[in-house]
């Protein structure tokens, strides 16, 4: 019993630098999400393009909702899902802690497409992107660039419905 909660307390130890990370003041965030949404996860990509995962409301509750946007702003080229109301039953959160860092990961699947919303952290570095698969096939893999918003926010680990980690981003 003692080795879990040693466990949970590496694990919630690794996610903190996430949690705790501050935007800067002065560089205009990359998102799409509105003023009055809350990031989850945001960044702009190698391709002038702005991957978002927002939300609205309580999470914890039934009122909370959650979409992810992909494009620019003026030009969302993919809102998923529609109607935001079954968010709970569609994106799943997983996270892996290791010495130096950790991995998080946003998962959901829309028609035969999978996507992944990953935030690696190994110090130094620091590695966050979209990866989509077709099939278990990569498809597109989109690196963020230097964004304010580039990690996975507390709100996925609070919210989110967990699923076992998987060392699947390249």
């Amino acid at each position: 019993m003692r080795g879990l909660h040693y466990f949970l307390a590496g694990m919630i130890l690794t996610m903190l630098p996430s949690v705790v990370r501050a935007a800067p003041t002065s560089v205009p965030e990359p998102t799409l999400c509105s003023a009055k949404e809350q990031i989850i996860f945001s960044c702009a990509t190698g391709r002038q393009k702005i991957v978002s995962l927002c939300a609205s409301g309580d999470l914890k509750q039934s009122g909370g909702r959650v979409q992810y946007r992909f494009g620019k702003p003026g030009n969302i080229e993919l809102s998923y899902p529609e109607k935001t109301e079954a968010w709970k039953e569609l994106f799943t959160f997983s996270a892996h802690g290791f010495s130096g860092g950790g991995e998080y990961h946003i998962r959901f699947v829309n028609n035969a497409f999978e996507y992944l919303l990953y935030d690696q952290e190994t110090r130094p570095q620091e590695n966050s992107g979209l990866l989509v698969r077709n099939n278990g096939k990569v498809v597109s893999h989109l690196k963020c660039v230097d964004g304010a918003h580039s990690f996975i926010s507390h709100l996925a680990f609070e919210s989110m419905k967990r699923e076992p980690y998987g060392e699947d981003v390249p």
